[in-house]
């Protein structure tokens, strides 16, 4: 699904003379076994592996965050540039 996903944001962001227009992807981190979302945990190298032929890729900022259904976990919420 998350391969489909980052398909489907690459088709949106190609216009009529074959450029591809940056995006903004914000993700969350986090150990999975300790709540099996959603939201979803992704970690950079998965951000790398769906986006990477088609974009460079620049983390602009990570913070600590909370999921409101599990306050107790560490979450990590990142925001990348894909250019």
């Amino acid at each position: 699904m998350r391969m489909k996903y980052s398909e489907h944001v690459h088709k949106l962001g190609v216009n009529v003379s074959n450029k591809i227009a940056p995006q903004l992807l914000l993700t969350l981190n986090y150990d999975q076994s300790k709540k099996n979302g959603p939201p979803f945990s992704i970690s950079s190298e998965q951000i790398q592996q769906y986006y990477g032929e088609h974009y460079q890729i620049n983390e602009l900022i990570n913070e600590p965050a909370t999921i409101g259904s599990a306050p107790e976990l560490k979450v990590t919420e990142h925001v990348w540039l894909l250019n």
